[in-house]
């Protein structure tokens, strides 16, 4: 008996943080769930996890806020708009 195997292209960090600059960018702010979902077309687990793992590095450099309400609640980000001063 043979079998093929399909496999989806792997989503990367650069990948994902890109494309939820451009989504937040878009929408400005929203809760995590709804913007992966406006992100991609798929929001398997996997796709969930990197694109988690993207909006902390956002939030680490300053171009994205957090917030949570409760514990175990819903994160809400937002875009951080920075003015910057050109010299």
């Amino acid at each position: 008996t043979s079998y093929f195997e399909l496999t989806a292209p792997r989503l990367t960090m650069a990948d994902a943080v890109a494309k939820l600059r451009e989504t937040l960018g878009r929408v400005g702010h929203g809760f995590f769930r709804d913007l992966v979902a406006a992100s991609w077309s798929r929001a398997d687990w996997a796709t969930q996890v990197v694109s988690f793992a993207g909006f902390l590095e956002l939030v680490k450099e300053g171009e994205v806020q957090a917030t949570q309400s409760e514990p175990y609640g819903p994160i809400e980000l937002e875009e951080v708009t920075q003015v910057r001063d050109v010299a």
